[in-house]
């Protein structure tokens, strides 16, 4: 544990003061953006959200009309299932670079003891 905790001391001693603002540029950009959306969708009539409502509003109307269901409960299930595949996997792939992150030194330490590989640091 203390070796990945001085790995990464060592990777935020390694940013320059040009990183750092570029990565407060990103946050405050990121939180403006939010903000501004957010309130346009509360002014706006004409955002994603009303757009969607009303169509989905329209399949459902029109789904009553229709005998045979079974094709629309098909499409809700895989849509289900496709947008929590979707979490699931990005969950998984930002544990797994987050885990990489931690893991640089243990990974160049295994990586010279093969014999076709270059060696390097984590600085170079």
């Amino acid at each position: 544990m203390t070796n990945a905790l001085s790995a990464s001391y060592q990777l935020f001693d390694s940013f320059s003061a040009l990183d750092i603002a570029a990565i407060c540029w990103f946050f405050v950009a990121w939180f403006l953006f939010s903000f501004i959306a957010k309130r346009l969708a509360r002014t706006q009539k004409t955002n994603l959200n009303n757009f969607t409502y009303a169509y989905r509003d329209s399949w459902m109307l029109n789904m009553l009309e229709r005998d045979n269901r079974m094709v629309d409960a098909s499409l809700l299930n895989t849509l289900l299932r496709s947008v929590s595949f979707f979490l699931s996997g990005t969950l998984l792939l930002i544990a797994g670079m987050y885990a990489a992150l931690g893991s640089a030194q243990d990974v160049l330490d295994i990586t010279q003891h093969i014999p076709f590989a270059q060696t390097s640091t984590i600085h170079s």
